[in-house]
Formats: C-alpha cells, sequence, structure tokens
C-alpha cells in the first residue's frame, strides 16, 4: 500500500471510531511506518516528485526531528518527536527567583579542576570575577561582568547567612566580587555567589597565616562543647584548652569578642580550621622573657613568685622567667626538702648567681639573708637545739639559724660511744662555740666544754 494513501485511509478511521479509542489508532498505525511518510514530507523538492528517492532520508539522521516545528496536519504529524531538553528547563526555576534554584557547591572542590562545568559565556564554576552593579532589589543583584555579559547574585547568595537586604548591603555602581556558581539562569545571566567569593579569601588568608604562622584575627560568635566558634571569614574551632594560658572556667565571657590566634590546624576539603590562642600568648611570652634576660646579670636582685617545688629546690618565676633555686640556697640552714622554707604562689626575693646558657637562671635567697655566722665567736657560750643525730656526733642549731657540729668527744666529760646515750632531737642544750670556718661554712660546738665552763 502507498504510504500516503494509507494515511488517508488512517484519518477516515479516526473519524469513524468512538472518541475513547481515537488517541490509541492514530499512535498505534503511524508506528508501523514513520519514518517513509515523514521522509516524503520533509524532503519532497519544489522541482518534482521524481527526484524524493524512499532511501535518500536515511543518510540524514538528524532530520526526522524536523517537523517538531511544523503544525500537525495529520496523526503522522501528530507524534513527531520534540526537543527533550525545552520543557525540563523551566521546572528548575521556583516561584520566588531562578537564581536562588542554584545549589552552589563547596569553594574549592571543583573550581579550577579539569571537566568543571562553565558558562555558556566560558568562565568556570568557582572562577572569582569582578563585576559593577547594576540593578539593586530586594530579591537580587544585577551585575555587569567584565566582557559586558550580565551575572545575577540572589540574595541567598550575598552573605554566609543569607539574611541581608542586598538594597542595604549594595548599591548602583558599587564594585563586588563573586564566585561563578555551576550555570546560567533562565534569564541567560550568569549566577554568581559573593558569600562564596568571601569564603574562597578567607581561605586565602587562613592558608597563609598557617604557612607564616602568623597571627589571624577572628570574632567569637558562639560557644559550643568543648570550646569557642570564631569566625575568621569562615568558620573556625577554638578549642577551651586553648583559648588562654591557665584554665577558663565561663567561656561566654569570650563570646562576642574579638581574638587573636596561630592557625593550628586546617584541612580545607573538609572545612576544617582548628585554632589556638595559648599558643600566641607563650610565643608573646617567650619572647617577652627574652627580652628581658637580656637585661639580667649576676648579684642583682629580683622579686618573683613560687611557681613550682621539686626535690632538689625551688623554681621561682620572676616576669616570665624561670629559675631555679637549689635546696643548698634555700636558707643558711640545712634544708631537706623546699617545702620547709617556701610554698608554692609565695612571693620571695632572690639574687640571681648566674646565668647558664639556654635562659636558665640560678637564683639564691640565702645569698640576700644575713649569714649567721658572721656573728659568731670562738669561745661564745649559746643556747641551742638538736636538729639531727649521727654516727659521729649531734647536729645543733644555734644563734640566727647556723648548725653546728658537736662531735661525740664533745658531747660529755667522759667517753660516749653513741649520741643517742646524751642527746634526741628537740633537746635544748648549751654549747661553745670552739670554730667557725667561714669559708667552708662549718661550726665545731662543744656541749662538756659549756658544762664546764
Amino acid at each position: 500500500m502507498d504510504p500516503i494513501e494509507s494515511t488517508a485511509t488512517n484519518d477516515e478511521t479516526l473519524g469513524d471510531t468512538q472518541p475513547e479509542h481515537a488517541p490509541a489508532q492514530a499512535v498505534a498505525e503511524p508506528a508501523e511506518e514513520p519514518t517513509e511518510a515523514a521522509s516524503i514530507e520533509a524532503f519532497d523538492p519544489p522541482a518534482g516528485p521524481e527526484s524524493a528517492e524512499p532511501t535518500e532520508p536515511a543518510t540524514e539522521p538528524a532530520e526526522p526531528t524536523e517537523p517538531a516545528t511544523e503544525p500537525a496536519e495529520s496523526a503522522v504529524d501528530a507524534v513527531a518527536p520534540t526537543e527533550p531538553a525545552e520543557p525540563t528547563e523551566p521546572a528548575t526555576e521556583p516561584a520566588e527567583s531562578a537564581v536562588d534554584a542554584v545549589a552552589p557547591t563547596e569553594p574549592g572542590q571543583t573550581g579550577d579542576q579539569p571537566g568543571v562545568a562553565t558558562t555558556a559565556s566560558g568562565l568556570r564554576s568557582g572562577q572569582l570575577v569582578e563585576a559593577r552593579v547594576i540593578a539593586v532589589d530586594a530579591a537580587e543583584v544585577v551585575v555587569e561582568l567584565g566582557d559586558g555579559s550580565i551575572g545575577v547574585i540572589g540574595k541567598r547568595h550575598l552573605s554566609a547567612n543569607g539574611q541581608l537586604d542586598p538594597t542595604a548591603l549594595l548599591a548602583v555602581g558599587d564594585g563586588v566580587e563573586a564566585a561563578v556558581l555551576v550555570r546560567d539562569d533562565p534569564k541567560g545571566r550568569t549566577v554568581l555567589s559573593r558569600a562564596w567569593a568571601l569564603k574562597q579569601r578567607a581561605w586565602e588568608k587562613v592558608e597563609a597565616a598557617k604557612a607564616a604562622n602568623a597571627p589571624i584575627t577572628g570574632n567569637v560568635t558562639g560557644q559550643v562543647k568543648g570550646g569557642l566558634v570564631v569566625d575568621v571569614g569562615t568558620r573556625a574551632f577554638l578549642p577551651a584548652s586553648q583559648i588562654d594560658l591557665q584554665h577558663v572556667d565561663d567561656l561566654s565571657t569570650f563570646v562576642g569578642t574579638e581574638i587573636e590566634a596561630l592557625v593550628q590546624e586546617l584541612d580545607r576539603a573538609n572545612d576544617k580550621i582548628v585554632l589556638s590562642r595559648r599558643n600566641l600568648l607563650r610565643a608573646a611570652q617567650r619572647a617577652k622573657a627574652n627580652d628581658f634576660v637580656s637585661t639580667l646579670a649576676p648579684g642583682q636582685v629580683h622579686t618573683g613568685r613560687v611557681a613550682l617545688l621539686t626535690d632538689f629546690g625551688a623554681f621561682i618565676e620572676i616576669n616570665g622567667v624561670r629559675g631555679l633555686v637549689h635546696l643548698s640556697e634555700l636558707s643558711w640552714r640545712r634544708v631537706d626538702r623546699a617545702a620547709e622554707v617556701v610554698t608554692t604562689g609565695d612571693e620571695v626575693d632572690v639574687k640571681i648567681l648566674a646565668i647558664k646558657p639556654g635562659r636558665k637562671l640560678s637564683l639564691s635567697i640565702r645569698a640576700i639573708s644575713p649569714d649567721p655566722l658572721s656573728t659568731l665567736q670562738n669561745g661564745q657560750i649559746l643556747p641551742g637545739v638538736v636538729t639531727r643525730l649521727a654516727d659521729f656526733g649531734a647536729f645543733v642549731r644555734v644563734g640566727d639559724g647556723a648548725e653546728g657540729l658537736v662531735h661525740l668527744t664533745e658531747l660529755a666529760e667522759y667517753r660516749v660511744h653513741a649520741p643517742e646515750e646524751i642527746v634526741a632531737p628537740g633537746d635544748e642544750v648549751l654549747v661553745k662555740v670552739i670554730r667557725v670556718d667561714r669559708k667552708r661554712r662549718r661550726l665545731d660546738l662543744s656541749v662538756n666544754q659549756a658544762v664546764l665552763s
């Protein structure tokens, strides 16, 4: 059967059938020979019918879509395919604004990588561009790009929270930097994001600060479990342990303040920034201490605070610099534990004995107190207290804290085999000064001679 006659027959059949069956017949019939019928109409030359070969259209695969633009004259025309992209484009445009339908991707994830989506004008997704504002309303900002094309920034892409009023933020003629989003909007305008551009610039600043080990300034916007949230152009976290040199009990006192901190850790792929204010304070403290050490010299006397007690002495902190007072320099008398003389937190005067390499200070407390041996003279008879016993005698403290030895032979007028036979620690005794050796720091005493005298 000739295809044209088949079409006419189908038209007559469609007119005689029930309406509810007409669509099914109209679709079913052309499905048998749609290509040949459409080819006759699409490729019929005006010169004559003899030039229309049935096999000629088979070499042109793109042409069968042309009848979609022609008005439907028959059932064959009615089933002509249409462009699939056209009806789906408006579906992405919400009722409020076409710009808000574009979902931005995270900065730095696709910006300069191969295969990144581009706009109709060739701009890459994530690319930063400079633009000039040509129109502003409550929903969007329209800008002109450097190449003369038009771009648009929706309200929610103006700032990080998307709540700022465009008319209060920008005016016609203002310059603005923005990042290109995924595509052009339905009006052919390049969709931009100022918030994304600000975030990318903030990351560049944070990365530069990390590389240079330089402080960065931010505003504390809130308190979360374990620390503070800091706005440095993008969100950063400040752990509670890194806020100050000492433990901070109430973190809320920092909320709403501006702080400086060092970048301790960053991960751009995961949008993670960790800050440390403690490290910055310690660095400043060390710098101040270095300056102070340069002014110190042996023999100087300074007031410091007892920072730490150890088995071998006490550490004293002077303007951020710590020095050690050895047990032997805590007092003129014998000291077994630093706690016998000082306690943590006490303010004491100390004398600098030496400055060792590495900013180590050797300090003394006893050096600025009177030497008890300086007041003692040979032959003096003084009261004293037994402090401890040894195999060879007993030690007795006299005067302003000087401690001397009473040998076994000087404990009594008769032979003594052990000091316990005569005295015990804590006993009060009368002693005579036999010899004072200030150079060797030795004091010899006698109970026997004191009694005889």
